[in-house]
């Protein structure tokens, strides 16, 4: 849903819709299968959630003005032609990067990490209903939405760290991930 009814109606219409109770925050639920996601990328997700365009104007208290450009003057950058990420934005805000990142063909996703903390600890925007990492139909949607859960997400949503819920579901190798005493011999390497 490109243009969102909400989308096409002026402002003044648009603050008091977003007066109103929050429409239902579920669109559609994708099945992980029909999404091109590698399957380390929050392993722990069967199904992706859709978030209507609706109800993204209603936490954010309004849709999107202008073309996509406006992200731009905001501070989003995209990634560099030689990132292995295609359709991949990104912002810097404090202590942290918002991403957003198109996952074919169901939607962008949201996700919030540390880049330059020793360990990044990821974390992707989460539907509480189900526990779904949520996608937008749109990059202005999605930018919108990113900007509005930071630092802390609208109630129908969470940051989840899929590192911490994966080794407690024993869903990552040790491979991928390092062991802690790697860490406590690489954090005391470090010190040195």
């Amino acid at each position: 849903m490109e243009n969102a009814l909400i989308w096409n109606q002026p402002p003044s219409l648009q603050r008091i819709f977003c007066e109103g109770p929050a429409p239902s925050p579920i669109e559609q639920i994708i099945p992980r299968a029909e999404i091109e996601v590698p399957d380390w990328y929050a392993a722990w997700a069967t199904d992706f959630a859709l978030l209507s365009d609706e109800y993204i104007a209603h936490v954010a208290k309004g849709a999107p003005t202008g073309g996509w450009h406006w992200m731009f003057q905001r501070g989003w950058k995209p990634t560099s032609a030689s990132d292995q990420f295609t359709n991949c934005y990104y912002l810097d805000v404090s202590h942290g990067r918002l991403w957003v990142d198109y996952l074919h063909p169901g939607g962008w996703n949201i996700e919030l990490n540390h880049p330059c903390d020793v360990h990044p600890d990821p974390r992707i925007l989460t539907s509480v209903r189900g526990n779904m990492p949520v996608l937008c139909s749109s990059l202005p949607t999605a930018v919108q939405l990113a900007e509005v859960c930071f630092p802390s997400p609208h109630y129908h949503v969470y940051w989840e760290d899929y590192w911490r819920r994966c080794e407690s579901e024993k869903m990552v190798s040790t491979a991928r991930r390092p062991s802690r005493k790697l860490k406590r011999e690489g954090a005391s390497f470090l010190r040195r």
